[in-house]
């Protein structure tokens, strides 16, 4: 997640470019290539139409994902326009758990149910396929719930050298936790991208 200072990953109009340095964009397109997979919520999709490619650095681009419980979004996106180059996979919270087709446009369709279990269903669709590892980009929502899950190995934060006040939280959990239960992060890496600073660290899994 890239946000200001004070933790906000878009202003109140929903705004969010640009909020860290060029030279910290750059670095997460490394980050895309060390992956085998990319996953993006279908807000995050709608509001920036991503192309969730490896393009300001050399390496492959991973497999990109969506999750949506409309089978027909990104309608005129670059994630329908330009699949199969690469992957397009659109995991759906919804249908069949485990099944797979594909539609008129390339666009693969993982069928992943709903409920609780769905994240983890599609997990195990994608280690199954060889897909061992996923970055993924956000939005908050899906990013709170992944980490919330305790489904994430390594938080990357990204922070701008800016301060809005207000807007849209990196980070909202359903249940927010009291300062001696957060979640805490071990092997720290810290590194400044221009005006940006990069924080990371692994999340301690608990179950």
């Amino acid at each position: 997640l890239a946000s200001t200072l004070d933790g906000r990953i878009a202003d109140a109009s929903g705004a969010s470019k640009w909020i860290t340095s060029p030279e910290a964009r750059t670095f997460v397109h490394t980050l895309r290539s060390r992956h085998a997979g990319i996953m993006i919520g279908s807000g995050t999709l709608k509001a920036d139409d991503p192309e969730l490619t490896v393009r300001l650095v050399d390496g492959p681009s991973p497999v990109r994902f969506v999750l949506s419980s409309d089978l027909s979004i990104g309608a005129g996106l670059k994630f329908r326009a330009t699949a199969g180059n690469p992957r397009s996979v659109l995991v759906h919270t919804g249908g069949e758990c485990g099944s797979k087709e594909t539609a008129s446009d390339g666009v693969e369709i993982w069928h992943v149910g709903s409920g609780s279990d769905s994240m983890v269903n599609f997990l195990g669709m994608a280690f199954d396929d060889g897909i061992q590892s996923i970055f993924v980009e956000g939005g908050a929502r899906l990013a709170s719930s992944l980490t919330e899950s305790h489904l994430v190995n390594r938080i990357h934060m990204f922070y701008g050298n800016c301060i809005i006040g207000g807007g849209k939280s990196s980070i909202d959990f359903k249940e927010p936790l009291a300062v001696n239960d957060a979640l805490r992060l071990s092997d720290i890496q810290t590194e400044k991208f221009g005006e940006s600073v990069w924080v990371s660290g692994l999340t301690k899994r608990d179950r």
